[in-house]
């Protein structure tokens, strides 16, 4: 192939290439042709909008709020919605547009064959130093992905999603949401039921620093997550339907609710009518738009009727302090009062000694804590005798790591079912469910560790003697680490015996001070290697029940039937 007819081709080929690029290329930046459609301007930066969105419609205009936002000035005066406007200048800010007719002027048939005659949409931009663009929307490019634009007596093409993001209902263009103040704002809220009767009912949340209060509560123990969620819930209401026509929409029926906000974006005041169950109709007033609207009252409906019973807490206790409790007390009237510290990452018994805590009892008692929670409030006229809270009753003291003093509940009489309870620093008596108390109700020596006896190092104690009174058997340890009987012969009874009490662990443990009879105790001496102290433990035949323990130690403990047989086969007969 000679040279020529290849440099015909290679001409050809660009040339379709050219044709194609300025017929079916969608305009980028910096291809040379295209040019930004704002000039490089930004929507929320205007002073004035226009956007008509169909030929047969009237335009909707929007200006600037006095709180800097978009506001609606016609067909009617609203707020604009924000989020509508952050979306559209997301496509318009960073938009290219290419021009078209690059050899021709503008005439009636090229109106025509752009069908921008009428235009199917109009945007008109201002911005505060007076720049000004209008622009129309003509047909569709290739493939539905271009749209022509007319500007300055110009046709251009750009991308067809300019178009399409401004095709939506006037009604879309208001502001959806009904309240402007947030929870953050809120610094009080009045909520009024009015009944059918005349009376009504009233609600009022104050903010008191982080925490909204309850005038109406009296001193009752306020759910803040259930206040926040109500007051949130309300807030967040929004517009199913606006209404036509303003105020005289509603006629002149009772409001069902009215909703007083005063917060940091001003006052707001709506009220609410209910037409049917499925309709609420709400009149508001704010200081920057008076609308009517429609809203579904299922989405809102707990949040308007939640009585205050509902925002009462329902936890004693918050479950997630329950979790770092620093110290736990418990004072059961007749038994030794039981006080549980944190010591490092778990809890530990201090009171009323002090020794290792039983990690699963410590647990049960945790997780007992995190359910307290009220089942019923009892009449504020409950006499604390009836509910067995005017003496004698179970004191429990808990303090979480950034309280600044105890919380005392008092737990008192156990019904059927539920138990009766009373904060300290509330006037007023709960029922909680008898499952979450009984673990309270333990005595302290059930918190006490199962650990009878570790040893360590295996071959650490070279000596064993067992007495039961005169009678005495001695065992050692062989070199070869075998154990003998004061005869030098071995002892598998002594081997057994041993790699049990190496780690040793009772089924329960019994407070010493409480047993009767324990006399005459048989004792075990395993004496370490170079003459550190021996580990005595002493073993007590109680009315048919064997238990052990450390010598001294406050508690015994009962054992697994083998570790028991295994004791007993070294005892020396009397």
């Amino acid at each position: 192939m000679g040279w020529r007819t290849i440099l015909i081709l290679c001409l050809m080929v660009a040339g379709i290439a050219a044709g194609l690029y300025f017929t079916e290329h969608v305009p980028t930046e910096d291809d040379g042709l295209s040019q930004r459609v704002l000039d490089g301007r930004r929507v929320f930066d205007a002073s004035w909008i226009s956007i008509r969105t169909d030929p047969e419609l009237p335009a909707l205009e929007f200006g600037r709020a006095p709180d800097g936002g978009f506001a609606m000035r016609e067909p009617i005066a609203d707020l604009a919605s924000q989020a509508m406007f952050e979306s559209i200048a997301r496509i318009w800010d960073g938009a290219y547009m290419r021009r078209r007719n690059l050899a021709a002027e503008l005439d009636a048939e090229l109106i025509e064959q752009y069908e921008l005659e009428p235009p199917r949409g109009e945007f008109k931009i201002e911005w505060p130093d007076g720049k000004r663009i209008e622009l129309a929307f003509g047909g569709e490019g290739a493939y539905g992905r271009e749209v022509f634009l007319r500007r300055d007596g110009d046709v251009y093409v750009t991308e067809a999603g300019l178009l399409s993001c401004l095709q939506v209902g006037a009604d879309q263009y208001r502001d959806p949401y009904v309240f402007r103040n947030t929870l953050a704002d809120v610094r009080v809220m009045r909520l009024e039921r009015l009944r059918t009767d005349g009376t009504s009912e009233t609600l009022t949340f104050r903010r008191d620093g982080s925490q909204l209060a309850v005038d109406e509560a009296g001193e009752m123990l306020l759910s803040q997550g259930v206040v926040r969620a109500t007051v949130e819930q309300i807030l967040s209401m929004r517009v199913e339907r606006f209404a036509r026509g303003g105020a005289n929409e509603i006629g002149g029926t009772a409001a069902t609710y009215r909703i007083d906000v005063d917060g940091a974006r001003g006052r707001e005041q709506l009220d609410l009518f209910a037409t049917d169950a499925n309709t609420v109709v709400g009149w508001l007033r704010q200081q920057q738009r008076e609308i009517v609207f429609a809203v579904n009252p299922q989405a809102y409906g707990d949040a308007l009727t939640r009585p205050l019973q509902q925002l009462r807490s329902l936890w004693l206790f918050p479950i997630d302090q329950v979790q770092e409790l620093r110290t736990i007390t418990i004072g059961i009237p007749g038994e030794r009062p039981l006080t549980l510290d944190r010591k490092r990452r778990s809890l530990e018994l201090v009171a009323p000694v002090e020794m290792p805590c039983n990690d699963s009892a410590a647990a049960e008692l945790i997780t007992a804590l995190g359910r307290f929670v009220v089942q019923r409030f009892e009449p504020e006229s409950m006499d604390l005798a009836a509910a067995g809270l005017d003496a004698d009753y179970i004191v429990l003291r808990l303090r979480d790591p950034l309280a600044t003093r105890d919380t005392e509940i008092h737990i008192g009489k156990r019904g059927e079912h539920l138990t009766y309870v009373k904060r300290a620093d509330l006037p007023f008596v709960v029922s909680i469910a008898n499952d979450a108390v009984d673990p309270v109700r333990r005595p302290w020596v059930d918190y006490a560790s199962l650990d009878v006896l570790r040893i360590a190092i295996p071959g650490s104690v070279q000596a064993i003697e067992v007495a039961r009174g005169d009678a005495i058997a001695r065992f050692s340890r062989d070199e070869d680490g075998s154990w003998l009987d004061a005869d030098g012969k071995p002892s598998d009874a002594v081997d057994e015996m041993y790699d049990r009490v190496r780690d040793l662990i009772g089924t329960r443990a019994v407070e010493r001070s409480k047993l009767a009879n324990l006399s005459d105790p048989i004792e075990f001496r395993l004496q370490r290697v170079g003459g550190a102290r021996a580990i005595e433990l002493e073993l007590f035949d109680t009315d048919g029940r064997i238990l052990v323990g450390r010598r001294d130690a406050p508690v015994l403990y009962e054992l697994r039937p083998g570790d028991t047989s295994s004791l007993l086969a070294l005892v020396p007969s009397r």
